[in-house]
């Protein structure tokens, strides 16, 4: 009966019924060592008591299905039998005995109760509990030391469940409900079990993604531009599927399925708490992001009271009931650091896209015109400014966008002034006209007058992360006393426009995307160089792992070419090899910024070491 029923949330968006793909296994971690999934079942079945921690949509119920599944297979041979408790269905039990009689009516088998109880006390069930998140406090509070008491009274039956389990058992949840792993393991009853502590991992591996491929049973191929996170993956292939232009789907896709990925975010949060719609989610994550923008570390701290402001502006009011629960284990959110009960967003594909939203919604005047007097540190991202230039293009709110501009220009807020220009700018129009805007003292993450006829425009004082020079002059463009950390299209100095001026440049590259790597001059191999360079010293962040290093190229991008090409980087010191959580890193060498922009400046004509090398590769 029990494999009839779904394993929490891995479950058919459209039908709610059991997901009934294929599992691709992977790797977990603990500590910063791989952790196979064989491990996992070895330490069940010797009597160990396992903790699986993963954001949302990394496959811990997937995997738990799975599990399900291999022993019950061998059950009627092993000294145990699997028990699948899903924790969302538990609220408000205060004992093992009252959670093993409710999981076993759900299913229908409430007159085998004593019989399990039995086997239960005689150690013969392994257990296999999912959710302790979702298994909430009825209550609110700022305080920390509170809202803890809160959690561990809602665990209670929890904790007698499993401070009594005599043989192995496994409890999953996310990493963020808890404050601290103490917390954790004394809501839980595992103080005294001395548990295994075990990660899902962020994202799929390059063969794990190409075994998830294999198994969707459809011709795709996932996009560059696409995190790499199971539950993102499996809405993609779903969305695939169901369209019916599959020629563009790649092409158009990246904004609109950044809707429907956040849509599916949102209704499965609704399943959970059917207190609220998908609707109200979506504005609170939304109020939690622009929090965001205005934090020295961009994804956080926010804290507990921040949470709650941001629920209340959302949805009215404070939050009470179920919506502690919601607020305790919101989608994109994790530990801000261990031992404190601030939260930050660890799924920043989903934060920049939210942020994205926000800046929408001034444009169709939406949004609080309170926040017109911040001072916003953080400005939008690349999928964030896509996301917002398609969604104004879409809407055909063009001429709206550069009236708001002009409107909050008095404001002090022009770091979403500037949001909005860079937007405008990627919209497809062919021509703009700013009217006068002058923006000052912003923060500015992209500025691509490449593909656009823009005039009227003077950006003062302000941080440029990516400026993109058209070939052609423009005069009525002014960019005046300006820090730009990358001119694209620019090979050095001396080929800045007029209309640049009194402004640092740290670097210069006349190769700005990935798409025009491909498309120049040089050989196959030097353009896995510039990629692998351009990437990790001219993209924002810190670092990037490995399979990101050459997603664009390719067949261009062969194994052997990559690792001998980031050897030899490695070699020269210009980046460091690092571990990871979801596998290696590569973290460019600062102090070399000057010398790589030198290569990137001056492709075939370079006589660097390094290029002179890829020649002979």
């Amino acid at each position: 009966m029990r494999i009839l029923e779904p394993f929490g949330s891995a479950i058919d968006p459209e039908s709610g019924s059991p997901d009934t793909k294929a599992y691709v296994e992977v790797d977990f971690l603990r500590g910063e060592s791989a952790y196979s999934r064989k491990r996992i079942y070895e330490d069940i079945s010797s009597g160990k008591s396992v903790v699986l921690l993963g954001e949302y949509g990394t496959g811990k119920s997937k995997f738990f299905e799975n599990a399900f599944h291999v022993f019950s297979k061998k059950a009627s041979f092993s000294t145990g039998y699997p028990l699948a408790i899903d924790l969302r269905k538990s609220w408000g039990l205060n004992s093992r005995y009252e959670i093993i009689t409710r999981h076993l009516t759900d299913l229908g088998m409430s007159f085998h109760a004593d019989k399990f109880i039995k086997a239960y006390n005689e150690g013969l069930l392994f257990l296999f509990i999912d959710g302790f998140d979702e298994v909430g406090s009825q209550a609110w509070s700022d305080n920390p030391e509170s809202l803890k008491n809160l959690r561990a009274d809602a665990l209670q039956g929890v904790r007698d469940l499993i401070s009594n389990q005599k043989s192995g058992l496994i409890i999953c949840g996310r990493e963020h409900y808890f404050d601290s792993n103490d917390e954790m393991f004394s809501a839980l009853g595992l103080i005294n079990r001395n548990p295994i502590l075990v990660q899902t991992k962020g994202e799929f591996s390059v063969d794990e993604i190409q075994k998830f491929v294999q198994n969707s049973s459809i011709s795709i191929s996932i996009p560059d531009w696409l995190p790499r996170k199971p539950l993102t993956c499996d809405f993609f292939v779903r969305t695939f599927a169901a369209t019916e232009d599959k020629a563009r789907f790649d092409a158009d896709t990246p904004h609109k399925f950044w809707d429907i990925y956040v849509s599916a975010v949102c209704e499965r949060e609704a399943r959970l708490n059917s207190a609220f719609d998908a609707d109200s989610i979506r504005s609170v994550l939304v109020a939690i992001a622009a929090i965001t923008r205005r934090l020295p570390q961009d994804v956080g701290p926010i804290t507990l009271a921040e949470i709650r402001d941001a629920f209340q502006r959302a949805v009215g009011y404070a939050p009470i009931d179920q919506a502690s629960v919601l607020l305790q284990r919101l989608s994109g959110l994790g530990r801000s650091s261990a031992d404190t009960e601030d939260r930050r967003f660890v799924d920043t594909y989903l934060l920049d896209g939210l942020r994205a939203v926000h800046v929408v919604e001034f444009v169709t005047k939406i949004a609080n015109d309170a926040y017109l007097d911040e001072d916003w540190l953080n400005p939008l991202g690349e999928y964030g400014l896509d996301i917002a230039s398609q969604k104004i293009a879409d809407l055909g709110l063009s001429e709206e966008a550069v009236l708001f501009c002009r409107s909050a220009i008095r404001k002090r807020n022009h770091t979403l002034i500037a949001d909005v220009v860079g937007a405008l700018l990627l919209s497809g129009q062919a021509e703009i006209d700013f009217g006068g805007l002058h923006i000052k003292g912003a923060q500015i993450g992209c500025l691509d007058f490449s593909e656009v006829d823009a005039r009227n425009l003077i950006i003062e004082t302000s941080t440029v992360d990516e400026l993109n020079v058209p070939l052609k002059e423009n005069s009525s463009i002014v960019i005046i006393d300006c820090h730009v950390n990358t001119a694209l299209g620019i090979s050095a100095e001396s080929g800045m426009p007029n209309w640049i001026k009194d402004t640092k440049i740290e670097n210069y590259t006349s190769i700005a995307t990935t798409s025009r790597i491909k498309s120049s001059d040089i050989s196959n191999n030097h353009k896995v160089l510039v990629a692998i360079l351009h990437k990790t010293f001219f993209q924002p962040g810190s670092a990037r792992k490995e399979e990101a290093l050459f997603r664009g190229l390719g067949k261009i991008a062969r194994p052997k070419t990559v690792s001998s090409i980031t050897n030899k980087l490695i070699s020269e010191e210009i980046v460091s090899q690092e571990k990871g959580n979801s596998g290696d890193i590569f973290v460019p060498n600062r102090a070399k910024t000057k010398r790589v922009a030198k290569i990137m400046a001056e492709l075939n004509m370079s006589t660097d070491p390094i290029w002179r090398y890829v020649d002979s590769i």
